[in-house]
């Protein structure tokens, strides 16, 4: 620009302009690495999150019934269907509600991990099969089950995704 600057420009101080140039989106190279590092984890805890509630649903499973790879695989499938569909919702409501924190976040999760798995349960119990020992007891359970196992899951794509940061404790300890 060879010195020529709009007389806007020169009257905002100098620390305030890179502040106001340097919060706007990266057009650097070193900018979109840091986007797709972003991107890469995101779809990392994307895939590795919902393993939390696989882990649940295989834990669970009816007593003597093996670990198949085809169970393995329907229950990865499965807690990925349960995971996605709960944490949108999380994200929504907790965004209209104005709710940014963790503890909120979490207990939301927990609450629609719940309720979308007492929804997936009912046909179960409703069209209860004969020899089958599968009741209200059990979708209880199992509701409670997928609400600690939804949160523990939400918890973790955060902390892939954001990293942890250490808070120290600033109390005074004395002499």
């Amino acid at each position: 620009m060879g010195g020529y600057a709009p007389r806007a420009l020169k009257t905002v101080c100098p620390a305030a302009l890179d502040r106001a140039l340097l919060g706007g989106p990266s057009t650097s190279a070193l900018g979109t690495q840091v986007d797709t590092h972003l991107r890469v984890r995101k779809v990392i805890a994307g895939l590795i999150a919902p393993l939390v509630l696989a882990l649940a649903i295989i834990g669970t499973r009816p007593g003597g019934e093996p670990v198949t790879r085809a169970f393995a695989l329907f229950a990865c499938v499965l807690a990925q269907m349960l995971y996605w569909p709960a944490a949108l919702a999380t994200r929504a409501v907790g965004a209209r509600f104005s709710r940014s924190a963790l503890p909120q976040l979490v207990l939301l999760m927990a609450c629609f991990s719940a309720i979308l798995s007492l929804l997936c349960s009912l046909p179960f119990v409703y069209f209860h099969l004969p020899g089958s020992s599968y009741g209200w007891h059990e979708v209880a359970r199992d509701a409670g089950d997928q609400a600690v196992a939804g949160a523990g899951a939400f918890i973790l794509f955060g902390v892939i995704v954001n990293g942890v940061t250490w808070v120290p404790n600033n109390r005074w300890r004395g002499p």
